[in-house]
């Protein structure tokens, strides 16, 4: 006689159930009831597992030759321990009749449940019937009924301490071996995720377990695993986060993926096979941290390695991070080593094996990012802090670079502050931003123009044999700052007010070929009635500023000059300098030997706005008076004294 089990699913789709404290979790098919026996007892059926509660029934016992009936299967068993949220087999399976005649079935147990979290799909069956009682015939086989199955699929699991789960136990055979016990109902269980969990216990009984994940995330806690029986576990992929430990069960499980997304995690062991992949989310590193320790790993050739979100990991040059750390190792050197964009263009992250570790490491982008991410770019911002680049900075030629970089130049960016304390010989063009500084402290040998509208300071001797046109601050700081041609010339008269060299601490800067001023507006101080360029040249203790014999200071003026002067409302006879040189206190210049040239004056816009040059005025410190006259006078004066004007406008200083 067979009796069909009864089957029903229970569904939750999106059921989120919070709850104040987490919780253990346990999952269980049901046990197979025990088989009857003719003239004596039938055997108990198969108890539950720790805190599994669902036995199956008892087979009942016979009476002379009578047959007593098989013990009901138990139903499978689903329950959280957390406020009342339970699912359960509610009852065991029946006990089989016992006695003469007809020994009645046991009946199998029932489920019931209330709400079950975050379990996803959960479908089970009842506990079959056992068979019943024969009569008087003694071969008649009674057997326990079969326990119920269950399968859970689904569900993001994130509130539980403990997860127990088990596959079903069969029942006893009768005593005297005639009739059997009912099978054991099989375990079938596959979540989308498991997060932080105290611990994963497997129990593969008599009947079937299968077990599996799709993401199994450690972190926070130590997780143990225990499987017994031989139970296994699939993962496609284990992602560690912050702080977390994995133990236990090594062998046991499996993984396709390893996904390190957190700092100070460890476990046990690590086995990487080819084709699997292994990646770091770079933004939850921490420079001159660990983000995994390994205690025992093997790493085949043929992994894929990633370096995720490396622009929000910020580490300059000379940082590192150890992606892992392996107490003992084989085969570490088969992980791949690459290259990747650092959080601002002019770094790059490279991973490398040394020694028993996985390491990444920051280096300068011009040494070190090759074609796809080589820049002579060096972006930083004040955010970042002060940035300082050890490498020697030279010629990178002989590569077609994606950004457009021909190897040779140099381009600082952002408002922030970068020291370069390698030699810096490279032989393109020197670009500073404004707001932004740059700090030599090794030796400087450029031979390209220099631009400069931030704030540059020479640490070391420099030679810069290019055109330096200075819109910001060039400073030498106990030095030697060695240049050919210096433009002062700005491209409004806000950047000009700015524009200033400074010998500073005993340092010296030296001009061999041309010094080139423009006199702005913003120049002309009301007081003293003059044009006062030497506010654009600053010496403090024994520096110095040299004008090399054979060099020229030229002088060159903006429109607003001109207007300036119509503007004064000057009388006859009242006078304007201009101040080239040295014609302040505190100002240690050298110019002897240099040739004053003020051939860029407009006579005609000079005489047009009533100002004339004083006959014979070039006086030693360099400086230029101009006149009032009067305004009959103006164009007959002027046509006197041209010739001579500019046969004197450029004069050897004496």
């Amino acid at each position: 006689m067979k009796i069909k089990m009864s089957r029903f699913s229970i569904v939750l789709l999106g059921m989120l159930v919070t709850h104040a404290m987490a919780a253990d979790l346990y999952i269980s098919a049901g046990n197979g009831g025990g088989g009857s026996s003719p003239s004596g007892g039938g055997s108990a059926g198969q108890g539950g597992q720790g805190n599994i509660t669902n036995a199956g029934g008892n087979g009942g016992s016979g009476w002379g030759l009578y047959c007593g009936g098989g013990g009901g299967g138990s139903a499978a068993y689903v329950s959280t321990s957390n406020l009342g949220a339970t699912g359960t087999g509610n009852g065991n399976g029946g006990g089989g009749a016992s006695g003469g005649g007809c020994g009645g079935s046991g009946s199998g147990g029932s489920f019931s449940y209330s709400a079950l979290g975050e379990l996803g799909t959960v479908t089970t069956t009842n506990g079959s019937n056992g068979e019943g009682g024969g009569g008087l015939n003694t071969t008649r086989t009674n057997d326990g009924g079969a326990g119920g199955s269950v399968t859970v699929s689904g569900g993001n699991l994130t509130q539980y301490n403990n997860i127990y789960i088990a596959s079903g136990f069969n029942g006893k055979a009768g005593s005297n071996g005639d009739c059997a016990g009912g099978a054991g109902g099989t375990t079938n269980v596959s979540f989308d995720s498991i997060s932080n969990v105290d611990s994963l216990t497997l129990y593969k009984n008599d009947a079937a377990l299968s077990f599996s994940a799709s993401d199994f995330i450690i972190g926070g806690r130590t997780t143990s695993l225990s499987f017994q029986g031989g139970a296994t576990a699939s993962f496609t992929t284990i992602t560690f986060g912050d702080n977390g430990r994995l133990q236990g069960a090594a062998g046991a499980y499996t993984y396709q993926n390893v996904a390190v997304a957190g700092s100070g995690s460890s476990v046990d062991s690590l086995s990487l096979a080819s084709g699997m992949s292994l990646s770091f989310d770079l933004s939850k590193a921490v420079a001159g941290g660990t983000m995994l320790t390994v205690d025992n790993g093997t790493y085949a050739s043929g992994v894929t390695v990633s370096l995720n979100n490396a622009s929000r990991l910020k580490m300059n040059e000379g940082g590192s991070v150890t992606l892992i750390r392996n107490t003992s190792q084989t085969g570490l050197a088969n992980l791949a080593q690459s290259t990747v964009a650092g959080y601002r263009d002019h770094v790059v992250y490279r991973s490398s094996v040394s020694g028993n570790d996985y390491v990444l490491t920051a280096a300068s982008a011009w040494n070190n990012g090759g074609e796809a991410l080589g820049t002579g770019s060096f972006t930083v911002n004040k955010a970042d802090g002060t940035v300082t680049i050890s490498d020697n900075l030279g010629d990178r030629t002989g590569i077609t670079y994606a950004s457009g970089w021909d190897g040779t130049s140099f381009h600082k960016k952002g408002d922030g502050d970068l020291v370069l304390s390698g030699t810096v010989n490279y032989t393109g063009t020197s670009t500073v931003d404004a707001s932004g500084s740059v700090t030599y402290q090794g030796a400087v040998q450029l031979s390209g123009s220099y631009e400069n509208r931030g704030t540059v300071h020479f640490k070391q001797n420099a030679s810069l044999s290019g055109m330096v046109t200075n819109y910001g601050t060039m400073t030498a700081e106990n030095a030697v700052l060695s240049m050919a041609s210096v433009s002062l010339l700005g491209g409004g008269e806000q950047q000009m007010a700015a524009s200033q060299l400074l010998a500073k601490n005993g340092a010296r800067i030296t001009i061999s070929e041309t010094l080139t001023a423009m006199v702005y507006a913003s120049d002309f101080n009301a007081d003293t009635m003059s044009f006062d360029l030497t506010r654009h040249y600053a010496t403090e203790g024994t520096g110095n500023i040299t004008l090399l014999a054979g060099s020229t200071c030229e002088v060159t003026f903006d429109a607003s000059f001109y207007s300036t002067l119509v503007g004064l409302g000057a009388s006859f006879g009242d006078k304007v300098t201009i101040h080239l040189l040295d014609n302040r206190e505190g100002l240690n210049m050298t110019w002897i030997g240099s040739v004053l040239d003020y051939s860029s004056l407009d006579m005609e816009a000079l005489t047009a706005s009533g100002w004339v040059l004083m006959y014979d005025n070039y006086a030693s410190d360099g400086s230029l008076t101009l006149r009032m006259v009067p305004e009959p006078a103006t164009a007959t004066l002027s046509l006197l004294g041209l010739s001579a004007l500019l046969l004197r406008r450029r004069r050897r200083a004496a």
